[in-house]
């Protein structure tokens, strides 16, 4: 009896063993466009069989369209495979950047321009501004056979006090684009706790020379200190 008990004890030992696993390994991601391209196939294929039970398609059909789908989903990953997305251009004269500070009541007055770009090709294309002089770009006496004058009015939350801009082009959306990095004050957009201040900017670089309907989008980075 007593051998029962302890054979019964060390069984009941080994069931409440706690169980060890292996420790996870991380498996290869795949890349977004592998993976559409997985998900496509998939729903073609089903498309294939259900095709097959109505016997609408017969399989040299679907053989073709398949075919066909393939070489147009491979042509559309080839662009993102064989070229970077960006690539830098030269900024030949960075203009001193333009700022002033715009209280949350007076918002209304400065959307006009809000995050606008301007390629301009002649002094006739330059803005009308009604807060900053143009003189700067008149004195330039830029040479716009060769290059064109790129601005950009931006209204940013808090006191921005340092600029840095950049200038290239995005190949797969086939778009130029301005990067602009600002330093703003910490928490300089506060006045008792509540969203108050904010400067609006007008950037402007020259660049070489592009369309006047070139496409053209701006990304903007904040850093705080």
């Amino acid at each position: 009896m007593i051998k029962c008990k302890v054979r019964f004890f060390r069984m009941a030992q080994l069931r409440l063993r706690p169980i060890v696993r292996a420790p996870d390994v991380p498996q290869p991601q795949r890349s977004p466009r592998i993976l559409l391209l997985s998900i496509r196939t998939a729903i073609f294929n089903e498309f294939c069989r259900y095709c097959c039970k109505q016997q609408q398609l017969t399989m040299k059909q679907i053989l073709n369209i398949f075919i066909l789908l393939t070489i147009a989903l491979l042509t559309s990953c080839n662009k993102e495979d064989r070229e970077p997305k960006y690539t830098p251009l030269t900024i030949h004269r960075q203009f001193n950047t333009q700022t002033m500070p715009v209280k949350l009541s007076e918002l209304k007055d400065f959307t006009e321009y809000k995050d606008k770009t301007f390629i301009v090709n002649s002094i006739d294309e330059l803005p009308e501004d009604k807060y900053f002089s143009t003189e700067d770009f008149v004195r330039a006496n830029i040479n716009f056979s060769e290059y064109s004058l790129v601005i950009v009015y931006q209204l940013i939350l808090g006191d921005i006090v340092t600029y840095q801009y950049g200038w290239c082009y995005n190949n797969w959306e086939e778009r130029y684009q301005f990067n602009t990095i600002y330093d703003r004050i910490k928490d300089s957009e506060y006045v008792d706790g509540e969203i108050e201040n904010f400067t609006y900017l007008r950037s402007a670089i020259l660049v070489r020379r592009i369309p006047s309907d070139a496409q053209c989008s701006i990304s903007m980075d904040i850093y705080e200190h």
